[in-house]
């Protein structure tokens, strides 16, 4: 008798569980969509930014109190994320030349927050250790941080053209001492750049490939 308790118990229990996994996984489609559906327009800008290399002026003022949604709600989809940090550094790009300091202070340290916000959800995209150290050297230059933040982006994105032209843009305003921090990541860049197919990266960075061999 005990043995059929037994067994009809773990049945139940069995149930039990296939249940609330069923529930939480349709909780978590449901999730999916609603936020499919209230970043459609945020997604599709990103996409054709992509293919035109060009995001509206007007989308960082558009956009500034949903972005702050996706931090306050902890949105973690990696499609929102990303493209919310697109619009995100055109905001930085467009008012990083304003003559209003307080606008410039506001508009980066809304930038660091959405971006850590991106590291927390991607920790292991190279591209949003790279964006973050852009930031932050706008915000205040304290290279043994940047050095640390580029070595990541460099760990995780050795190889990508634009990443590599990005982080030596960064490695450039470096003192030696805090390339010494981080130096093979930094050689590894070198080398990319000064390689044959580093020859745009050596040109727009300015990169001095015969100062820097051993």
């Amino acid at each position: 008798m005990a043995s059929k308790f037994k067994i009809r118990f773990e049945t139940f229990a069995a149930m039990v569980l296939i249940i609330a996994a069923t529930v939480c996984a349709g909780h978590a489609a449901w999730a999916s969509i609603a936020q499919s559906r209230n970043y459609y327009d945020l997604i599709a800008l990103a996409q054709r930014a992509d293919r035109t290399g060009r995001i509206p002026e007007s989308a960082p003022a558009i956009w500034e109190t949903r972005l702050q949604a996706i931090v306050d709600e902890d949105i973690c989809r990696s499609d929102i994320v990303m493209a919310g940090m697109n619009v995100v550094l055109e905001g930085v790009d467009r008012r990083i030349g304003e003559p209003d300091a307080e606008l410039r202070r506001s508009t980066l340290a809304s930038a660091e927050i959405y971006l850590r916000h991106a590291l927390a959800c991607l920790p292991n995209n190279g591209n949003v250790w790279l964006r973050l150290a852009m930031v932050r050297s706008l915000e205040v230059m304290l290279p043994a941080e940047l050095a640390t933040l580029l070595a990541r982006s460099q760990a995780l994105l050795p190889g990508e053209a634009n990443a590599v032209l990005g982080r030596f843009m960064l490695w450039n305003q470096l003192p030696e001492t805090a390339r010494a921090l981080a130096s093979n990541a930094y050689a590894s860049d070198l080398a990319i750049a000064c390689s044959r197919k580093g020859v745009r990266i050596k040109r727009i960075a300015e990169v001095d490939c015969e100062a820097a061999a051993p």
